[in-house]
C-alpha cells in the first residue's frame, strides 16, 4: 500500500525524464486525485490531519515509502514534476510554488492577480509553466484563464482571451 487509504493504478512506466498524471483512488476523499508520476515516484496532496489543509507527499511506487514534503496550514495541491525531476510545481493557497522532491527550497512564484493560480503544467523543456488563474469579471463571476510564465516566475503572459460579454472558462493547461 502507498499510504493509508491510497492505492495507485498500475500504469506502463513512463519514458525516462517524462512526467504524466496518474490516477489515484482514495478512501474517505482525503487524498486529492491530482497526482504526477516521475521515474517511479508519485507526488500527491493529502489531508492527513482531517483539518482541510492539504500537504504534499511523494511516494516511491516500488517500495511504498511515503515522504511528506510540506506540513503547514496552507492548502496545497495539483503537483507536477519538472521534466528533469528536480522540482515539483504545485498550488499553495492560490499561488504557484516550487519545491524540491526532498521537501527543500520551497518558494512562491508570485500571483497573477487577486484570484487563484493553480493546475501547473511544465513545458517539455522545463523552461516554462502553464497554469490556470481565476479572476473576477465585472459581474463578480470567477473566470478561469490559461497563463504561462518562465519557470522562475517571470514573464507571466495570459494565453486565453477574456471576452467581457460572455466569459468562458479555459481550464486544464497541458503542453
Amino acid at each position: 500500500a502507498l499510504a493509508a487509504g491510497v492505492r495507485a493504478a498500475r500504469p506502463r512506466p513512463p519514458a525516462p525524464g517524462t512526467s504524466r498524471p496518474l490516477a489515484i483512488a482514495a478512501r474517505r476523499a482525503r487524498t486529492r486525485w491530482v497526482c504526477s508520476l516521475y521515474r517511479g515516484s508519485v507526488s500527491f496532496s493529502r489531508d492527513s490531519t482531517g483539518t482541510g489543509h492539504y500537504d504534499l507527499y511523494v511516494v516511491t511506487v516500488a517500495t511504498g515509502k511515503v515522504r511528506r514534503l510540506t506540513a503547514n496550514k496552507a492548502t496545497e495541491g495539483g503537483p507536477a514534476w519538472s521534466p528533469n525531476g528536480r522540482w515539483i510545481a504545485y498550488s499553495r493557497n492560490g499561488e504557484i510554488w516550487l519545491i524540491r522532491p526532498d521537501g527543500t527550497r520551497a518558494h512562491g512564484l508570485g500571483k497573477v492577480g487577486a484570484g487563484s493560480d493553480w493546475a501547473p503544467d511544465w513545458s517539455p523543456d522545463g523552461s516554462r509553466i502553464a497554469f490556470e488563474s481565476t479572476s473576477r469579471t465585472s459581474a463578480s463571476r470567477p473566470v478561469a484563464l490559461i497563463w504561462v510564465m518562465r519557470s522562475d516566475g517571470s514573464r507571466k503572459q495570459r494565453l486565453t482571451p477574456y471576452v467581457r460579454r460572455r466569459p468562458v472558462d479555459s481550464v486544464g493547461p497541458s503542453w
